[in-house]
């Protein structure tokens, strides 16, 4: 995202900071679904491996969009695999 609003000439510290405010909260859910598989189901990792893999599909799509606007290309097969696991992810938080 910063190397866009770079190549774009619309870099903004508030949003920098945004963004550096969002990945502190991925952060954050991680560890509180680590509680929740700890605490409340007493075993294993679902709940904490779900919200990795949620925003691990989100994250990576957003690079593959950002590498798109800069003028890379993108591997089909990357993409594919990065919208299956968003779409499952996206299933398994109904």
């Amino acid at each position: 995202g910063i190397m866009c609003a770079v190549v774009d000439k619309k870099l903004s510290s508030a949003v920098g900071f945004k963004g550096i405010f969002k990945k502190v909260l991925i952060f954050a859910l991680v560890g509180v679904g680590h509680i929740l598989d700890t605490r409340v189901v007493g075993a294993g990792s679902v709940l904490r491996t779900a919200v990795i893999f949620f925003y691990l599909s989100n994250e990576g799509i957003s690079l593959l969009e950002n590498a798109g606007h800069l003028g890379l290309p993108i591997p089909k097969k990357l993409k594919s695999i990065l919208e299956q696991l968003h779409d499952r992810s996206e299933k398994e938080d109904e």
